[in-house]
């Protein structure tokens, strides 16, 4: 169920359980309310309208955490790299291709022949390269993670997607986003290794989160990180 944001200045979602208690929580901008199944709609709408100063609250903190982290291309901008900020310089040269500079630093070089704009290039190549680098790495860790798992996968892939940052398939495919590249390498781990634990529990049940915990103690952590950076899905 949903609630409308004309009723509470916020769109909401409502989810009844078995629960005895009623909690809200607010992941990645979307508020989402758990409730038992026995109490009324008026009077939970009531409850949370009663919550309404705290809940904008943190919705204004979650989009200014967004803004900060958005990934800008334009020259001196900063761009993470396996959690470690990398100055964005380009220039037009020979040819087309991306660097990487010991002194932290992506050197693009756009090929004098371009037909387009040399931001739009820069995108291009540069999200071509960070493909290629997601995809290189993202296969050894998930090589070294499975076997000590022992969550054998079927297939990698690794993806462009605009909501998520990892997905496993019925059938054993792990999937994984490209721009998962921008995060350190210990939550990049924990993205993998949550979705090798769906080859086992396809569901979010607190057996599937002591499977998660067993193989990645830290998770609580790692994931509150990665929810905390939807900007670089934009891009």
């Amino acid at each position: 169920m949903k609630w409308r944001e004309s009723e509470l200045g916020f769109p909401c979602r409502v989810v009844r359980s078995t629960r005895r208690t009623t909690s809200i929580e607010i992941v990645a901008g979307e508020v989402v309310v758990r409730a038992p199944s026995r109490v009324s709609e008026p009077v939970l709408l009531h409850w949370v309208q009663q919550k309404r100063p705290w809940v904008l609250k943190h919705l204004d903190r979650q989009q200014r955490e967004q803004d900060c982290h958005e990934i800008c291309l334009s020259q001196g901008a900063e761009i993470p790299l396996h959690g470690t900020a990398h100055r964005l310089q380009w220039f037009v040269g020979d040819s087309s291709q991306v660097t990487r500079l010991d002194n932290a630093t992506l050197l693009v070089s756009l090929s004098s022949r371009i037909r387009r704009s040399e931001s739009e290039a820069v995108e291009e190549l540069l999200k071509s390269w960070l493909l290629q680098e997601a995809q290189s790495h993202f296969k050894r860790r998930l090589q070294l993670l499975s076997q000590q798992t022992e969550l054998i996968p079927r297939e990698l892939e690794v993806k462009g997607f605009k909501r998520r940052w990892g997905q496993c398939s019925s059938t054993g495919i792990i999937k994984l986003n490209w721009r998962l590249i921008h995060a350190p390498k210990a939550v990049q781990d924990y993205v993998i290794i949550h979705e090798l634990c769906h080859l086992r529990q396809m569901n979010h049940s607190p057996a599937f989160w002591q499977l998660v915990a067993r193989h990645c103690p830290d998770y609580k952590s790692l994931r509150t990180y990665i929810k905390s950076r939807n900007a670089w899905l934009e891009w």
